[in-house]
């Protein structure tokens, strides 16, 4: 009996580390960037990276998203909505007003995020139209 329960606590606590990776909008969420890299294959990480940036995603369904670069913070805010769409699941976030740090192939005030399958990490689409690729964590 004492091994089945040690068993089913450690059964327990291992699932919990892994329920708080999971995007979960019922609880605020912070994401940095990790990874920047560009359409000649070449990958940028931490403090080498040409800016340090960051997305907060508020239960309330807002967003803040926040770069550091060149000792200057510029901050941008609007909401956001998940969707799954051709299979992958993303974040649609729509801008208050277009800013410099909306990474968009448009131009718009709208940015797309992809969640990968196991929805630890955030990538932008901006690769897609020569913009770089930005790789995203949450931070616990």
């Amino acid at each position: 009996m004492r091994y089945i329960t040690v068993l089913l606590l450690f059964f327990i606590v291992s699932c919990s580390k892994e329920d708080r990776l999971v995007f979960d909008a019922s609880t605020n969420q912070e994401w940095r960037l990790v990874s920047m890299s560009g359409s000649d294959g070449s990958v940028t990480q931490g403090e080498s990276m040409e800016w340090q940036e960051s997305y907060l995603f508020r239960t309330d369904g807002t967003f803040t998203k926040s770069r550091t670069a060149d000792g200057g913070t510029l901050n941008a805010s609007g909401s956001f909505e998940r969707k799954e769409m051709n299979g992958e699941k993303q974040l649609l976030l729509n801008y208050t007003e277009a800013n410099g740090i909306v990474g968009s192939c448009f131009g718009t005030a709208n940015e797309t995020l992809i969640l990968d399958n196991d929805e630890k990490r955030l990538r932008s689409t901006w690769l897609a139209c020569d913009g770089p690729g930005l790789i995203y964590e949450r931070i616990d």
